[in-house]
């Protein structure tokens, strides 16, 4: 049997496929189809399987079909409902901004026009008592308002509806009674927590995205079925599991960010920290974006205030993830003061960066590395597409005219602040974050992050980068690596001292018994299945919570002082500060219910050499000393490298679907499994 994993990245769409001993038997990558996202992933498996679709009997799609809809209005009109004297909740927002001393700075459009939402008669307090009955003539009042523009997309938001979700369920009775064919989303079944804009926002988008999803999904499955795939279909969570397609429509927000999650359990897969004791920073370089994420111990770390596009918070568990617009395709470009800029704007796959010949007229970070001999214009995804250089110095030399550069100057300007983006980034997760990335390893990954990786490392003082197998298909190996997850939650309010434990265990057991349920229905027995518990807490007066994990599957023989020092700890751990007099508060009950582990055999595929040889060299330019000098330097193909194979830089270590740079002043060795390790030279 095989399993596949296909990441759909901005510029590429990457495929890894594994038999049933877990090992991997392929690995392929091409131009992502923005207008046409499943054609890539079709051509991508009818390429490598043509003959064995049978034998495919699991697919893992890692998609930002959502993220882009989002972000480019691509999503159907919708009704909002909401309870009397709160229709502007989703429009008022919060008393923030993207650029806080930009006056002429304009608020993203927002996801509902005013005149799509409606007010219905009804109220519940927050203890989930009702203080006015719904008034079912005011709901039918608003149905015939929505029918009448023709609305099928509607979400339905009730103040306190967290506490008691009986009114929401009501209103989606009458609804459908009247409007069968519509989707109907409440936000107790996406976000039953406080905070009434971002529950209201956040069933908004699981309502607009559901249709998106569904349609991109029947499509996938369709085109699947036409080429003989009669396996199943699980989709990549930003929360680092996976879920069928039939729980990723119950809450398809879950999908938001889902490829770059991939990156990071990737990421952790295939580092070998060997003396860092699992404290990596994955930096994901693909063509688009740099996507930046911090492990401490072998754990990633876990928010739930992801922002997406400024206007809110996704309040679900996801990976904590920095992403800048640093990429291959990142175009570099002059301001009105002749200062270069790269990014945050992209060449993308289509039109794609000069060099690809295919329409692209400016210069790009590809472009740059290319020129200065960092890249095999006849290596480019194996040989299957040539890279002009021709091109790349056209593109190049019209902004170095007006900088007064030669090429070679400009590309290495162009790589100098892209890398120093990609830096700032980095200090962001980690040092702004009390966090001293000289302790972490840097494992770099995506098509171009190993060209950069050595820079990137020095300049931030680290001792060693790590380059994973297959670095250009990091995210798809983490989508087969992950694992089936639910997650659920509850807001319940109470001091620590004041919460009774018999009533969180029962929401806990509540909570535990519908994802089980979920899970169950796709088919995992309940004894392969994990529970993992935790609470958002906070002291008393602060405005965010903090995720404590690690709280024990049954609450009644511990005491409350436990609890306290979880939290204190994790408060230290975070802030470098708690104070153990000050009340503490838990805010909401969190269970992620896991399937079993999957099993992933990491190694190469090709034999080693014993003495490998270089396959070419080639004249690469370098900065020394303020000045620049040609070197000729050695290619290797990473295949021929054994374990144990030390060389000191310059050298270039080319794989059919990435490349890695070792400059002058560094050093590579190859760990076990075939893992590239950087160091500078002592």
């Amino acid at each position: 049997m095989i399993s596949i994993g296909i990441d759909v990245g901005g510029t590429h769409t990457d495929l890894v496929a594994l038999n049933e001993n877990g090992e991997i038997i392929a690995v392929d990558k091409a131009k992502t189809t923005k207008e046409d996202i499943p054609k890539a992933i079709i051509g991508l498996i009818v390429e490598n399987f043509k003959d064995e679709i049978k034998k495919i009997n699991l697919i893992v799609n890692g998609t930002t079909v959502g993220t882009n809809a989002i972000l480019e209005r691509k999503i159907p009109e919708i009704a909002l409902i909401t309870t009397k004297g709160f229709r502007d909740v989703l429009l008022m927002r919060r008393e923030t901004k993207a650029e806080m001393t930009n006056l002429q700075w304009d608020k993203p459009s927002s996801l509902v026009k005013r005149r799509n939402i409606f007010e219905i008669d009804e109220r519940i307090d927050y203890n989930g008592e009702i203080f006015k009955l719904l008034n079912e003539n005011s709901v039918m009042q608003v149905t015939d308002k929505i029918k009448e523009k023709k609305l099928n997309t509607i979400a339905v938001t009730l103040i306190h509806s967290y506490a008691n979700p009986s009114h929401e369920r009501r209103v989606r009775e009458i609804i459908l009674k009247e409007i069968p064919e519509a989707s109907i989303t409440i936000s107790y079944d996406i976000l039953p927590e406080w905070r009434e804009f971002e529950r209201t926002y956040n069933t908004v988008l699981a309502a607009v995205l559901k249709p998106v999803l569904a349609s991109y999904i029947v499509d996938l499955q369709n085109r699947l079925e036409n080429i003989g795939f009669k396996g199943d279909l699980e989709i990549m969570q930003a929360n680092a599991g996976v879920a069928s397609v039939e729980n990723i429509t119950l809450n398809p927000i879950s999908t938001l960010f889902s490829g770059v999650a991939g990156g990071v359990v990737g990421g952790m897969m295939n580092s070998s920290p060997v003396e860092d004791e699992g404290n990596i920073i994955n930096f994901d370089m693909g063509g688009t974006s740099t996507d930046i994420s911090l492990v401490n111990n072998g754990t990633y770390t876990v928010s739930t205030e992801l922002e997406l596009e400024w206007e809110g918070y996704l309040r679900f568990p996801c990976i904590d993830i920095h992403s800048i617009g640093a990429g291959g395709g990142s175009i570099a470009w002059v301001d009105e003061a002749n200062c270069l800029h790269v990014g945050p704007q992209s060449a993308g796959a289509v039109p794609g960066p000069a060099c690809y010949d295919t329409g692209g007229m400016e210069p790009t970070v590809t472009d740059a590395n290319l020129v200065l001999g960092y890249l095999n214009p006849k290596n480019y995804i194996g040989g299957r597409y040539l890279l002009s250089t021709e091109s790349a110095e056209k593109a190049i030399e019209k902004i170095a005219n007006r900088l007064q550069l030669n090429n070679l100057e400009c590309a290495l300007g162009i790589r100098a602040i892209v890398d120093s983006n990609m830096v700032y980034g980095i200090r962001h997760v980690s040092i702004e974050r009390g966090n001293d990335p000289r302790e972490y390893s840097l494992v770099a990954f995506g098509g171009a992050g190993p060209l950069h990786a050595a820079e990137i490392m020095k300049q931030l003082g680290m001792k060693r980068a790590i380059i994973p197998l297959y670095p250009g298909n990091v995210s798809a190996v983490g989508l087969l690596g992950a694992r089936p997850k639910i997650d659920m939650m509850r807001t319940k309010y109470g001091k620590l001292e004041d919460v009774d434990i018999k009533e969180l265990e029962s929401i806990f057991h509540v909570l535990e018994i519908e994802g089980m349920k979920r899970l169950e229905f796709t088919g995992i027995e309940r004894s392969n299945i994990e529970i993992r518990r935790s609470f958002d807490m906070r002291y008393t007066g602060q405005t965010h919570e903090i995720i404590i994990d690690n709280i024990p599957l049954d609450l009644s023989n511990i005491k409350k002082e436990y609890i306290a020092e979880l939290f204190h700890e994790k408060h230290n751990e975070l802030y470098s500060y708690y104070n153990q007099y000050e009340p503490i508060a838990i805010v909401s009950l969190r269970v992620s219910v896991l399937g079993p582990e999957r099993k992933i055999s990491l190694s190469s595929i090709k034999d080693s050499q014993a003495k490998p040889t270089p396959t070419e060299k080639r004249t690469l330019m370098f900065k020394t000393d303020d000045s620049l000098e040609k070197v000729e330097t050695d290619i290797f193909n990473r295949d021929d490298l054994p374990p144990g194979f030390e060389y000191d830089g310059p050298l270039v270590v080319e794989e059919t679907l990435s490349t890695t740079l070792i400059p002058p002043g560094f050093r590579v060795r190859v760990l076990e499994r075939g893992v590239l390790e950087i160091r500078e030279s002592k």
